[in-house]
């Protein structure tokens, strides 16, 4: 798990987007968090995981908002085990929407009602809950690779565009890029 620093925003405030090339080793196993935002399991935080809806699924969620999760339904875009996918996630604030994208393919998308809260939850982490978290077992089972996270709601055309470039890591409104 890669812990980021404590001065890394609490995202849901505004619009933004992560990326990253996933392959997981068994898709069947649910809790496997992406990136998340969700250490106190309180009120607040955010997270993008595999298997919480079901096996190969991708679910969203944002606590402090209804729904809070947004689940990747349609078994068109269900990942397999030992399989490269590049999934993304976008938050646009002021249409209250959730996205969430397999391989440049929009997978599921969806409304909210509420407003996340303003105080972020802890510590933030690819690949699985911070240490300090009671979740802290909530780990990737697998690799990630050329993550990307967005201070911007991105389109389908940038995430398409996202998938085959390697960044320089100084593009507008990129906050992070772990390659």
């Amino acid at each position: 798990v890669v812990e980021l620093p404590s001065t890394f925003p609490y995202l849901p405030l505004g619009d933004f987007a992560f990326a990253a090339w996933v392959n997981s080793d068994n898709v069947g196993v649910a809790g496997q968090r992406i990136f998340c935002n969700d250490q106190n399991n309180t009120s607040n935080g955010y997270s993008l995981s595999l298997g919480d809806p079901g096996g190969g699924r991708i679910r969203f969620y944002m606590r402090n908002v209804s729904p809070v999760s947004l689940d990747m339904t349609n078994a068109t875009f269900y990942l397999t085990s030992n399989t490269w996918y590049h999934v993304a996630m976008v938050h646009n604030a002021a249409s209250n929407t959730r996205s969430i994208y397999i391989n440049g393919e929009l997978a599921a998308s969806g409304t909210y009602t509420g407003s996340p809260s303003g105080v972020a939850d802890g510590l933030a982490g690819i690949g699985g809950e911070v240490a300090a978290s009671s979740e802290s077992s909530n780990r990737f089972d697998g690799e990630i690779d050329e993550v990307s996270i967005w201070q911007t709601a991105l389109s389908q055309t940038e995430i398409r565009n996202l998938m085959c470039a390697k960044l320089i890591g100084i593009e507008t409104n990129l906050l992070a890029y772990y390659r």
